[in-house]
Formats: structure tokens, sequence, C-alpha cells
């Protein structure tokens, strides 16, 4: 399954970190790939790595390139809904924790985050 992450931002970024967390403890990052950037994030890697229930992912340029002002994905996280008990359709909730942005001089930005919900089984089924 698929996470997408977006990002509302007035000024280039040069990175971002998060924490990711479902609740119930359903889903685990897949083995590869783990996470990808988007054509807004092209210059930046992305890796993300699962200690006990929690995602961290971080999006981080080593050169010049940043995320330019705007709005939309920057990455998607991809996690495997292989929890016994998360049944098709089964709503579960994504929790951002642990985040933090830096300007292209990595200054930390203020920021907000907005958490979302995935449904267990639902990666094939358009109707779920």
């Amino acid at each position: 399954m698929a996470i997408p992450i977006f990002l509302t931002n007035d000024v280039a970024v040069r990175a971002l970190q998060f924490a990711l967390t479902d609740a119930p403890d359903q889903v685990t990052l897949s083995a590869a790939p783990a996470c990808s950037t988007t054509s807004r994030s092209s210059g930046l890697s992305c890796d993300c790595n699962q200690s006990g229930g929690v995602i961290r992912c971080v999006l981080l340029s080593t050169g010049a390139a940043t995320i330019a002002p705007g709005s939309g994905q920057v990455a998607t996280v991809f996690v495997d809904d292989t929890a016994p008990l998360c049944a098709a359709g089964q709503s579960i909730q994504l929790n951002l924790s642990a985040t933090a942005v830096a300007d292209a001089s990595n200054n930390p930005l203020s920021h907000s985050t907005v958490n979302g919900s995935l449904r267990c089984g639902c990666a094939e089924d358009i109707n779920c």
C-alpha cells in the first residue's frame, strides 16, 4: 500500500523528517522500496526505517536541490498490511510526529501537521 506524503510550503525546503505510526499497529514498512520521491522532490533522497511500530522517514538534499514553494505530494511511503487483525476495509489512523522541516539554508521552519488514515486490504480494490 502506498501512503502519499504532502507538503504545502511558501519557501524552498531542503529537508523533511517525520515519524509515522498507525493505530492500531497493523502495517509494516515494505522491504523495497520503502519510500520514493515525486517530481516536486526529485532532487532529494528518501529513506525510511521501522523500529517497533514507528516508521521514521527523512527526505534530504545533500546538494543544492530543494522542494520549491507550492503544494502537493513530495513522497510516498510503502507499507504492507500484514497484521492478521487488519480486515479488508478496516480504517487505520495514521499519525505524524517528530516532524522537522528545514529551509534551503538548513534553518528550521515552523510547521503544522495533519494526520490521515488508510484502509486495510484496499491496495487493488477500487470499491474498497
